[in-house]
């Protein structure tokens, strides 16, 4: 049979961190002295960046006639898309 104890003494860098927590961190830096949200939508535009860049680059390498490349940015222009979809569907369940 286990036995499972509660530790009842923290030590001086759990303090010091527990501190540090309370002590709210992003005041520092955020001029509204707001906590952080979400970053779905720069994970959104740097996502759709990517599409557009790895689309264009896909087409561009099947016109100077370079076919493994133009697999390659196409995989990660359908990466890209997924990960649009991925986030698009998690904010709308927020």
């Amino acid at each position: 049979m286990e036995r499972h104890h509660k530790i009842t003494h923290r030590g001086p860098a759990e303090d010091f961190f527990a501190r540090m927590l309370r002590r709210r961190p992003w005041s520092q830096f955020s001029p509204t002295a707001e906590p952080p949200r979400s970053a779905l939508i720069l994970r959104l535009v740097l996502a759709t960046s990517g599409m557009a860049v790895c689309g264009v680059f896909a087409g561009l390498a099947v016109i100077i006639g370079q076919p493994l490349l133009a697999i390659a940015m196409a995989a990660l222009t359908a990466v890209a898309t997924f990960d649009i979809a991925v986030i698009l569907r998690h904010r709308a369940t927020r």
